[in-house]
């Protein structure tokens, strides 16, 4: 059963981590103007009734899934350290990912194709949703804590 538990909270913490870090991310990239992304995009991109805010949340708690068992195994209480945990995860995991296994899989340029400014941009916003991860799981986790008592 806390298996179930544990991995239910990655979910939502890896939910919550794509809403508020990512998005917020993608909001100060915005505003820096390195990006012209849309923010929590509500229209649906297949002809789905859900809102498209909708995958990348799906997505981001099946990382969430895999962050909380290794987060339960190596991960750090603080902020600092947490910090530096889903930096790492973020980049290692959902980076890879974007660089490598997603553009091989369409028979695209791997790292995006050597161009600087995306590979940065993918990086910014794989260690905000890293660190969202951290910070978000270690700020639920406080919540839980008090709540099991």
């Amino acid at each position: 059963m806390y298996v179930l538990a544990r991995l239910s909270f990655g979910f939502v913490v890896g939910a919550l981590a794509v809403i508020l870090a990512l998005q917020g991310a993608i909001w100060l990239m915005g505003q820096a103007g390195m990006a012209a992304v849309q923010l929590f995009p509500m229209r649906a991109p297949l002809p789905a009734s859900l809102p498209g805010l909708t995958q990348p949340a799906i997505i981001g708690g099946l990382w969430g899934l895999l962050f909380i068992l290794i987060w339960d195994r190596w991960g750090r209480d603080g902020i600092v350290k947490g910090a530096a945990f889903g930096t790492l995860f973020g980049l290692v995991g959902p980076g890879l990912v974007l660089w490598v296994v997603w553009p091989a899989l369409q028979g695209a340029a791997l790292f995006e194709g050597g161009n600087a400014g995306r590979i940065a941009a993918g990086a910014m916003l794989a260690v905000a949703f890293g660190i969202g991860l951290a910070w978000i799981g270690q700020i639920l986790n406080g919540y839980m804590r008090y709540a099991v008592r």
